[in-house]
């Protein structure tokens, strides 16, 4: 939460742990997005600064200086480590979950907003340069480039699918042959999310939030938010259901 604390819910969405974060500041807030879970720990961040949390006694383990890019929603695991985008986005380092070391900065060629975890590499989407970037997590090289995608700011990745949302449409990208396989009208603006579940893709763009059929695009659910006005937020799909964010709501 931008107060500074960390909450876990149960399925039902009840609050069952809570951690303040230290240094925050209470409700003024000086927090920022981003959280993951992965290494038997609760990812988060202060300020440029990512905070570790024990997932077994929901205690704050550590604060690693690793000048975290204000942006990055997801504190993605994978290839044995946490992937941090760091200062404007133009940089990426891996954080060793055993040494809490940040390792060495990988240069990239556009400036990064969020990132996810894929098969073979770290994908990054750059809603200022108008592209998304896969990286090789071994030696730092670019796998993929893909510059045909109008201001990226979202991603979610299931399966052999990468959906990329966009300003005006959303993208899915096949992972085994790097190609984007189908594009689908609407986006999820500069502030949504998408969120990937088994049959599509859950698309939010401010409060009107719709599910798109994975193979046709077409429209096979949707609902419009009950906010207080325009609410950025995340998606996710779990316990089988659809779990939003609602910034400005604090809901």
């Amino acid at each position: 939460l931008d107060s500074g604390f960390v909450e876990q819910l149960d399925p039902t969405g009840a609050v069952v742990g809570s951690a303040e974060i230290s240094g925050v500041g209470g409700m003024s807030g000086t927090g920022c997005p981003g959280i993951g879970v992965g290494f038997d720990s609760v990812w988060t961040c202060n300020g440029a600064d990512v905070m570790r949390f024990s997932l077994d006694s929901f205690a704050e383990v550590s604060a690693i200086a690793a000048q975290k890019t204000a942006s990055q929603g997801h504190l993605a695991v994978g290839f044995g480590k946490v992937w941090v985008l760091q200062r404007d986005g133009s940089a990426l380092a891996g954080i060793d979950p055993e040494t809490e070391a940040v390792g060495e900065s990988i240069s990239l060629p556009v400036r990064g907003s969020d990132l996810a975890v894929g098969d073979d590499g770290v994908w990054i989407v750059s809603a200022l340069d108008n592209a998304v970037i896969v990286i090789d997590p071994t030696n730092g090289t670019v796998l993929h480039r893909f510059d045909d995608v109008q201001s990226p700011s979202s991603l979610s990745i299931l399966g052999a699918d990468v959906w990329i949302g966009g300003s005006s449409a959303v993208h899915r990208i096949d992972q085994a042959t790097a190609a984007i396989v189908s594009t689908f009208e609407g986006g999820s603006g500069r502030t949504g999310a998408v969120a990937a579940d088994e049959t599509g893709v859950w698309v939010r763009r401010e409060a009107e939030v719709t599910h798109l059929d994975g193979a046709t695009g077409a429209i096979t659910d949707s609902f419009t938010l009950d906010l207080g006005g325009s609410s950025p937020g995340d998606m996710v799909v779990a316990f089988g259901s659809l779990w939003i964010s609602a910034s400005n709501d604090r809901t």
